[in-house]
């Protein structure tokens, strides 16, 4: 009876399989450890069930099984952690493996992956260290679980202790948990560890090869990627498409077009082309070198394309500023079937920030609120950049504050875009608030603050974002390096940026085209070509960025020839096509030095319209030369632009209208400026003291210490009147009395600004003002004066470079100086008015005033000097003398030639066109003369200057200048100019002769005032000039003028 009412387990669990497969028929086996093992059939019946359920992907009905199952064994639960993990919910996968009594390696390994498919490697990492800490042995799948959650969060301590264990536990061997260790490496900026393991590895594959190829290249080492690629055919392992894949991201680093073709061609060969995955590796290659034919070539000739290609080529074109074929792209894409989600839609958005269409930004918002792509990070980011930068911040904010993932990303787009409107206290503000916040500040962020500080001239700011980039371990990225060099330069700090340049770890393009640009920015144009020539040196390639400051460099130092050949060197040497902004500061070198002529043939020959940019340039030199004709029509160029917006062309047109007393031409310009709604920027200066910045306008009386600052202003106007200077009534421009006229020039922003700093800051220090259009030539002449009777050094910084004026001279502005300080105050001290012109055109001989703008400040600095005095017809008299020390100096074409004799048939004329020069034959050059030929100068009242016998000079023949006795300067100077004809250039190694004929005459002058002992003052002065010439005479210069003196 007991036996016939035993139960017998295995029948029952055959009756539970048997009925379970009579309702579920589509089952065909049994897995063998269910009929080995004494399991519970009914939990076996309910993890069948739910196996099911879950690969229906039926989460629902899952959970509900689950959690009516009577009892659950460790198959079930991990079941549901595989579930709860798929779905994101961590937190209840976590919660039910904390309650598991009965935990195996494989429920270890599930919520392991789950982590990491959720890219919570750290998470991960601590859950692989609590699973060794409980004594459970990982297994082979663990650890390439583990290691595939790795990124750079994962620290190299780390990726060491896990590698000692997989060799403690044999696992070394396995090719699988190698490769992921070898990947983990690499992912983690541990390179070093990943060759040396790679080494070691006895047993290799294509992905190992693949892996290692990756991260050389994503460690910008392309030379050793391409080698392993070598290395990996010369092993005969077939290359997959990540290969590929990984070999193209290696040539887009070498900037090799050869090399991207050569393996262009390998990809055809092994027909992985139709691969859209190498396709599109491909097209990122030619995309980001810019070969924008060969990316369309490939892209049409494509047998397949994914959502991915049209990505590339949108961003490439966008990258390049083809905005039409990028919109038709973007159209053609939503033709298409891909899924509308993975649209570049940040990308349409950065080209809608960048060319600020604020329309188009809006269409491509609406696309991404329809697809729920505006919910995606990057799109996210991305639409608050383009509506700040459009100017619209309200709904910039909106968005901002809506953003599910506030990192530094959006409040770095919000700061750069406050930076690019101007708003430069408003980002400042920001990122104050962004620190509040304890966000997490990058090298962007840092980048953008620097330049507001930099806008701002905020040293003291600039300084402290310093210190928090050396804290933060930015210091060495090359961007906060660059940026930092933006700042210190700005800020008139020049010894602070070379000492930042030279300390930096690495350097890019940025970072010398910040070194050249805070060169030019300061009038050093020798130093900024210098900085050039050791670009290139360095293995830099310079891009059109680099040659913009170095045309601008040579535009503020008048360096015509060396300006046109960097230009051309654009195209001839380094195939870069000028842009608009390359000619127009060609046009300004040009326009500077007053040739016109060439500026306007250089206009027509331009591929595109003068714009208002190179029309305000012509302007402005017009201005100075009073090119009355070309200015004309420049501004009448400029009036018919209905685009015009700028009110400084109006302002320019205005006061040329002005100078030339038309008052009915200027009233139309500003009624012109009143109809079409343009306004003038009013002119501010600012400066800050003790962290505290000051703005000042012209005659600004707002100051709490307005009082105080105006009668430090008349003293001081009073003061540098006793030093001999006169204002410049030209510089304004109101038709008012000249009394009227002086006490408007009296109370500009940037002298208040001075005379506040003076007042406030300690004796001797120096003072920094920034003003935000450009200085007018009566404050840099009165500055000028200002420093020297404060004995202070002052820069001023306005729309266009620096100015630095330190013991009454301007310094640091190239070759438009004025008079040097030593020079200047000798001069003081000469009575008789000719002798202090003639030393005044010694001064030009002797160093560099040689631009037409340098003489503009030279008569400005004699007016000074002549104490009141008439100089009037100096300017026009003398002007060959200075053509003739251009020529001199830097060998441009000037409007001279010797005569063959004072009483020839072909006696030298003025020519007036660069014609007429040309036909001229050139002078050979001759040695410097010997003491005996400047002894024959000393004791002879005629310049004679012998030339080769090799040109249509008869040899011997000398160049006369007239008999000067000292009676009439002006008129000596007029028959010198009837002495002098046009000669076109000579060549750079043929201008000793100029050389000579220039040290003559300065030996000419001297001899004459030597004769006249009483008036001609012997000083330091005379021996600092005469020290310049003894390279020419081999030192028988100062003898030959001393025994003049006796």
């Amino acid at each position: 009876m007991n036996n016939s009412k035993a139960v017998n387990p295995w029948n029952i669990t055959m009756v539970v399989i048997k009925r379970f497969y009579s309702t579920n028929s589509k089952y065909d086996l049994v897995d063998a450890r269910a009929i080995k093992t004494a399991f519970d059939p009914e939990t076996s019946r309910y993890n069948f069930l739910l196996k099911d359920l879950l690969r229906s992907a039926k989460v629902s009905e899952a959970r509900q099984l689950f959690d009516q199952m009577p009892r659950k064994n460790t198959c079930s639960v991990n079941m549901m952690i595989s579930c709860y993990l798929k779905s994101g919910n961590l937190s209840y996968a976590k919660e039910l493996f904390d309650n598991m009594s009965d935990r195996t390696a494989v429920s270890w390994t599930i919520l392991i992956g789950g982590y990491a498919r959720n890219n919570q490697p750290m998470e991960a990492f601590n859950l692989y260290i609590e699973m060794c800490r409980s004594g459970m042995r990982p297994d082979h799948v663990t650890f390439a679980t583990l290691l595939s959650s790795s990124d750079e969060s994962v620290t190299r301590k780390d990726l060491c202790q896990v590698h000692a264990h997989i060799t403690r536990l044999g696992f070394v061997s396995d090719l699988a948990v190698c490769n992921s260790l070898l990947d983990s490496y690499c992912k983690s900026q541990c390179l070093d560890l990943a060759v040396r393991l790679f080494k070691e590895m006895i047993i290799r594959d294509t992905i190992t090869f693949n892996t290692m190829i990756t991260g050389y290249s994503k460690e910008r080492l392309n030379e050793q990627a391409i080698t392993l690629f070598s290395e990996m055919q010369e092993c005969g392992f077939r290359p997959s498409d990540f290969t590929f894949a990984a070999l193209l991201r290696a040539c887009v680093g070498t900037d090799s077009a050869a090399l991207g073709k050569q393996v262009h061609g390998l990809v055809i060969k092994t027909n992985f082309i139709r691969d859209v995955f190498v396709g599109n590796a491909l097209l990122d290659l030619y995309s980001k070198n810019d070969f924008i034919d060969n990316m369309r070539k490939l892209f049409d000739e494509m047998p397949a394309l994914d959502g991915v290609s049209y990505n590339i080529i949108i961003t490439g074109y966008v990258w390049n500023g083809e905005v039409e074929e990028s919109l038709n792209l973007f159209r053609e894409l939503r033709l298409s079937n891909f899924d509308r989600r993975n649209f570049p839609f940040a990308t349409m958005l950065s080209l809608a920030a960048n060319t600020q269409d604020l329309e188009m930004g809006r269409q491509i918002h609406t696309q991404a609120f329809i697809t729920t792509a505006d919910l995606e990070i990057q799109v996210g980011n991305s639409l608050v950049d383009m509506y700040a930068k459009c100017g619209k911040f309200n709904e910039a904010n909106i968005i901002f504050e809506n953003l599910a993932d506030k990192s530094s990303v959006p409040w770095t787009a919000m700061i750069s875009a406050y930076v690019q409107q101007g708003l430069d206290n408003e980002a400042l503000k920001l990122f104050n608030e962004m620190r509040r916040d304890n966000i997490g500040v990058d090298q962007a962020t840092f980048a953008s603050t620097l330049r507001a500080s930099a806008n701002l001239a905020l040293l003291s700011l600039g300084k402290q974002l310093h210190s928090l980039i050396t804290r933060g371990g930015f210091l060495s990225n090359v961007f906060c390096g660059s940026a930092l060099l933006d700042m210190y330069a700005k800020c008139g700090s020049l010894k602070d940026t070379i000492v930042i340049f030279k300390e930096m770890p690495e350097r890019s393009n940025v970072s010398w085209n910040a070194m050249i640009s805070a060169y030019a920015q300061n009038g050093d144009g020798k130093a900024t070509l210098r900085s050039f020539e050791e670009m290139v040196e360095s293995g830099f390639r310079p891009d059109p960025v680099t040659f913009l400051g170095v045309l601008t460099a040579c535009s503020h130092s008048g360096l015509v020839d060396e300006a046109i050949q960097y230009f051309d060197s654009m195209t001839q040497t380094y195939q870069l096509v000028p842009r608009k902004e390359h000619f127009a500061s060609l046009v300004d070198v040009l326009c500077r030095r007053g040739r016109f002529s060439e500026a306007e043939r250089l206009m027509t020959q331009m591929p595109f319209e003068p714009d208002e940019i190179m029309w305000s340039s012509i302007l402005n030199s017009c201005r100075i030369h009073k090119n009355q004709e070309f200015a004309k029509r420049a501004a009448d160029e400029l009036f018919n632009l209905e685009m015009l917006r700028d009110a400084a062309a109006y302002v320019t047109m205005s006061n040329i209208y002005a100078e030339a007393g038309e008052w009915e031409q200027m009233a139309k310009v500003k009624r012109a400026m009143r109809e079409r709604g343009v306004r003038k920027v009013p002119a501010y200066s600012w400066v800050e003291i003790k962290r505290k910045v000051h703005v000042f306008t012209s005659n600004d009386r707002t100051h709490p210490l307005n009082e105080e600052i105006r009668r430090k202003i008349d003293n001081l106007m009073k003061r540098i009147k006793d030093e001999g200077f006169k204002p410049d009534i030209s510089c304004t421009l109101h038709n008012v009395n000249d009394e009227l006229k002086v006490e408007s020039l009296k109370y500009h922003s940037e002298r208040l600004a001075i005379a506040f700093a003076l007042m406030t800051t300690p004796d001797g220090s120096p003072i920094l003002v920034m003003k935000n259009l450009r200085a007018c030539v009566d404050c840099h002449a009165a500055i000028k004066v200002i420093s020297k009777v404060v004995e202070r050094e002052i820069t001023v910084r306005d729309s266009s470079r620096f100015h630095h004026f330190k013991d009454g001279a301007s310094a640091g502005l190239g070759k438009s100086a004025g008079i040097p300080s030593r020079h200047f105050w000798c001069l003081m001290a000469v009575q008789n008015i000719d002798e202090l012109l003639v030393m005044a055109i010694i001064c030009t001989t002797a160093w560099h005033a040689d631009s037409f703008t340098g003489w503009r400040r030279l008569l400005i600095d004699l007016q000074i000097c002549s104490k009141g005095r008439s100089i009037s017809g100096f300017e026009s008299s003398a002007q060959n003398i200075l053509r003739f020390r251009i020529y001199c100096r830097q060998r441009v074409q000037l409007p001279f030639v010797a005569t063959r004799d004072p009483g020839s048939d072909v006696a030298a004329k003025v020519a007036t066109t660069d014609d007429e020069a040309a036909r001229v034959a050139p002078i050979r050059p001759v040695a410097p003369p010997t003491p005996a030929t400047a002894e024959s100068l000393a004791g002879s009242n005629t310049l004679a200057v012998t030339v080769g016998s090799d040109i249509e000079v008869p040899p011997g023949a000398p160049i006369h200048l007239p008999t000067f006795d000292g009676t009439n300067l002006l008129g000596w100077l007029a028959r010198a100019d009837q002495q002098f004809a046009i000669h076109r250039t000579l060549p750079k190694h043929k201008k000793e002769l100029a050389m000579v004929a220039m040290e003559g005459v300065t030996l000419h002058w001297f001899r004459w005032m030597a004769n006249r002992k009483p008036h001609v003052p012997w000083t330091e002065f005379s021996r600092d000039l005469v020290v310049r010439f003894d390279e020419c005479y081999k030192g028988s210069a100062y003898e030959q003028l001393s025994a003049l003196r006796q």
